[in-house]
């Protein structure tokens, strides 16, 4: 398969198109093979070294959505030719942490990209739990984009305890965390309002629920 691969950390130009064998799904694993693949300032750290991946070769990308095309031993929650968004978030599912709703304290917490091989190629391998069912709605883009941005939009409002009822101001709109927090806290219920130097962003935050946006140059 092709993948783009890091063999250093000199910057987002060491990224090189190259060809790998394919990986195979080990027990509770499945592989995907993507349909797209959504990029990520992640992408651009990791390169750089912020932080340096574990070792060389490395295959970037934490986004991305696609078919599933092999599945590993002992799954039983999706079959091969199932459409699927990946979850970059790795854990062991089963510890104290896990089990809290806590992953990132998982002592083998992993970021699909970061700690482990990612999605900038043609298939990746993931844990069968580490995969969802797209939604028909979403078309490829949008559903290979949802995952590092939901994540961490999420992982945020929770630590910040918002509850229905609650006023969320979410500070530069128009990313994709804040987008996503954005759509998030108005799905938990509470009135968001937006900051932006740019009107449009304002106006677009609206559009999708916002209860109204300021000037942040003002």
């Amino acid at each position: 398969m092709r993948a783009w691969l890091l063999n250093d950390t000199n910057g987002p130009g060491s990224y090189r198109l190259e060809s790998i064998v394919t990986p195979e799904p080990g027990p509770g694993e499945v592989r995907v093979q993507l349909r797209a693949s959504a990029l990520n300032h992640l992408d651009l750290w990791v390169s750089r070294g912020m932080p340096a991946p574990h070792h060389f070769p490395h295959i970037a990308g934490g986004d991305g959505a696609g078919v599933i095309s092999a599945i590993g031993p002992g799954v039983t929650t999706v079959d091969i030719g199932d459409e699927v968004v990946l979850n970059p978030s790795v854990a062991c599912g089963s510890c104290h942490a896990c089990l809290s709703g806590e992953s990132p304290y998982c002592s083998s917490y992993g970021i699909l990209g970061e700690h482990l091989p990612g999605t900038l190629a043609d298939e990746v391998v993931a844990p069968a739990r580490n995969v969802i069912v797209k939604p028909a709605g979403l078309s490829w883009e949008e559903a290979a984009a949802y995952g590092l941005v939901t994540g961490t939009a999420y992982r945020m409002l929770r630590r910040a305890r918002l509850s229905a009822g609650d006023v969320l101001l979410i500070v530069g709109i128009g990313g994709g965390v804040a987008s996503m927090g954005l759509q998030l806290g108005l799905a938990m219920g509470a009135t968001v309002y937006v900051t932006s130097r740019d009107q449009a962003k304002i106006d677009q935050a609206v559009a999708l629920g916002a209860a109204g946006g300021f000037d942040s140059s003002g």
